[in-house]
């Protein structure tokens, strides 16, 4: 027969994306090659069941691909297929399930259970990270913190952690030339992990992000460094002196922007959530890197309607939005997790879980105040000039850029050659709330 063919599909958080890209890898080192226009042999699913919509995302996913590639080998890896184990959740048939205690070796359990003959030659894939000069590196997995909400715990086990050398190595790895077809080495990389402050605490000897941030800065030449989303326990004046040394010497290789778990604003539903955050300490430490560095940005992830919320919980989380002037946020309306604290004490009646009408509005006032600090935010950076990384060429000589404080930068480009994965400079000429519009400045 021809080439194998595969496909893969990748639903939730930065780490599913980091894992799919591994699996990718190890795919076309096996000689499985993308598909292209044509039905694959193989269909590759990593989900994510974080809440009730993300898993009815999934089973719609299973169902999609299913009756779309009907002759393919359908894999479903991943949350899903661990809650489907251990929390009984129904999922959608498929040929193979593979949790995530399995993932690591995702491609040897498919070679078993493959119905067609192997190839045996090694294959090449366009990685769309690394052609837009990005590369997820995931340097954690595993939380122990069991959030009263969340069963991520449960779906991917204890801490466990890459080491400092094992992370550098790839950090250099994935700076070297690509070679051909125009790409670019690697200008980005985001570091990635289930509960990044829980980075190094299993390692002996113990380290921490910090100090992995600090070694990264002095052992290689990436020009940009990014992360996926933050604990706000993490954050204390140490962690923000490397951000704000590193910009005020002149170097700016660190993002700048923080994007934090925060999921409340309120003291009294963070307790009641099990998280540790002081509310009080974080809006300082968060005004003090807008202080600092003005052009930084803060976004987060925000749970809306946890059990018992009050109208005065509710403001407290708006006002903490306004004060620490978050500029983008996920919004989620709070969603029973099997298993969860807060699933059980719904279940005896000890908690009540708000109305969904209840929700929806509180989540509409909550966006409503992003998108105003956020137009507001835009406004200040006409003028200014940002390196921006260059994603994807549009319509009409424009090209979708990332500013290092991850604004998205729409740039027109008349008679430059530029290709993806380059950084370059560009003036923002205008704003909106959702994007900035900028002139590409001549090289120097």
């Amino acid at each position: 027969m021809g080439k194998l063919t595969f496909l893969t599909y990748s639903l939730g958080c930065r780490v599913n994306q980091a894992e799919i890209e591994e699996i990718i890898t190890e795919l076309t080192r096996y000689g499985f090659h993308q598909a292209k226009g044509r039905s694959p042999n193989l269909v590759l699913i990593n989900t994510c069941v974080v809440t009730q919509k993300a898993e009815r995302e999934t089973r719609k996913a299973i169902r999609h691909f299913r009756r779309l590639y009907s002759k393919s080998f359908l894999v479903v890896v991943g949350c899903s297929v661990s809650a489907k184990q251990k929390m009984k959740i129904n999922l959608p048939e498929a040929d193979l399930f593979i949790s995530n205690e399995e993932k690591g070796i995702t491609v040897q359990l498919i070679k078993q259970k493959f119905p067609f003959p192997l190839p045996t030659k090694k294959a090449s894939f366009r990685d769309k990270y690394l052609h837009s000069g990005r590369k997820l590196i995931k340097i954690q997995d595993g939380c122990n913190r069991f959030c009263g909400y969340c069963i991520v715990p449960y779906l991917r086990g204890k801490p466990r952690s890459k080491t400092p050398e094992e992370i550098i190595q790839r950090c250099k790895d994935a700076g070297l030339p690509a070679g051909k077809a125009g790409i670019q080495r690697c200008k980005e990389i985001i570091l990635t992990g289930t509960n990044l402050h829980l980075y190094g605490m299993d390692l002996k000897p113990k380290t921490d992000l910090t100090a992995l941030l600090r070694e990264i800065l002095e052992e290689t030449r990436i020009e940009r460094i990014s992360l996926s989303s933050l604990d706000p326990q993490v954050l204390n004046k140490e962690f923000a002196k490397i951000w704000i040394n590193d910009w005020e010497n002149g170097h700016g290789r660190l993002s700048r922007y923080w994007h934090l778990s925060l999921q409340s604003g309120s003291s009294t539903v963070l307790t009641r959530m099990g998280r540790k955050t002081d509310t009080g300490r974080l809006l300082k430490i968060l005004q003090y890197i807008k202080r600092r560095i003005a052009q930084f940005v803060l976004r987060a992830d925000i749970i809306i309607g946890f059990p018992g919320e009050t109208e005065k919980e509710f403001r407290e989380t708006l006002q903490f939005i306004k004060q620490a002037k978050i500029t983008y946020a996920h919004v989620f309306p709070f969603s029973r997790r099997p298993g969860t604290m807060a699933d059980k004490l719904i279940g005896q009646e000890k908690w009540r879980d708000l109305p969904a009408n209840i929700k929806r509005e509180r989540v509409k006032t909550i966006l409503a105040a992003v998108q105003k600090i956020r137009g507001k935010e835009a406004k200040k950076l006409v003028s200014q000039v940002f390196p921006c990384l260059f994603i994807r060429k549009l319509k009409n000589n424009t090209w979708e850029t990332l500013a290092d404080n991850s604004w998205k930068v729409l740039a027109r480009c008349e008679n430059e050659k530029v290709l993806p994965g380059q950084i370059r400079e560009i003036k923002i000429l205008g704003a909106t709330d959702q994007t900035l519009n900028g002139k590409l400045l001549p090289e120097d």
